[in-house]
């Protein structure tokens, strides 16, 4: 069986989603020489859009097949090597960025995919390396008091914010909006606008998505 992430539908799920709608609004009025990096691009809705507006970008994922998806499309904008040097295999708790390198890195739905507490502040404490100073960072994360499967979410034993059951064979660190706060802030992120969660429904239940705005203060 196909891990989730590789299997088609899977990726035609997420080539079909448009751009984050928090990021078209805030982005309006950065330069075109920002440089932004999107965190887990799955098929690149929103890296695509960037290159549409001829931002500086760079997009990571680990998933082949979400990448190559991102790539096609991309490859439909710009030259073939240039979506190569772009667009990378990475994962998200190693980043191979100078530091300080760009200016808002884009977060959605990802963050919370690490597999232990300790790989969670690896990844914002990666963010907060690679982020110039008063860098910007736009967030969603899912959150602890969803019930995606109608049959609720189990703290693991001896953790503060890992659960499982929310997705087959996988833990996920699930935060309130004051946790993520909270979490964030130890690594010099402040709230810019008030984090705040909505409930979505899913086929047996719902999941909550926690969205977050924040500026780096090194």
């Amino acid at each position: 069986m196909k891990e989730h992430w590789e299997e088609q539908k899977i990726v035609e799920l997420f080539t079909n989603k448009e751009p984050d709608y928090r990021m078209l609004e805030l982005i309006q009025n950065y330069p075109k020489k920002s440089r932004f990096l999107d965190l887990g691009c799955a098929a690149g809705r929103n890296t695509v859009y960037l290159a549409q507006q001829g931002f500086d970008f760079y997009a990571i994922d680990f998933s082949e097949a979400m990448l190559n998806k991102t790539k096609e499309r991309l490859k439909l904008i710009l030259p073939e090597p240039e979506v190569d040097k772009r667009v990378l295999k990475m994962k998200m708790d190693n980043l191979d960025f100078k530091d300080n390198y760009f200016d808002f890195i884009i977060a959605l739905g990802i963050i919370q995919d690490a597999q232990s507490e300790g790989e969670w502040h690896r990844v914002v404490a990666g963010c907060a390396r690679v982020l110039k100073p008063n860098g910007k960072i736009l967030v969603a994360h899912f959150g602890p008091n969803s019930n995606p499967h109608g049959t609720g979410v189990q703290l693991v034993k001896d953790t503060k914010h890992l659960y499982t059951g929310f997705a087959p064979n996988r833990k996920l660190n699930l935060l309130s909006s004051k946790e993520l706060d909270e979490n964030m802030l130890e690594h010099g992120f402040h709230s810019i606008s008030k984090t705040s969660s909505v409930k979505i429904k899913t086929n047996k239940g719902y999941r909550t998505t926690v969205n977050g705005y924040y500026q780096l203060f090194k």
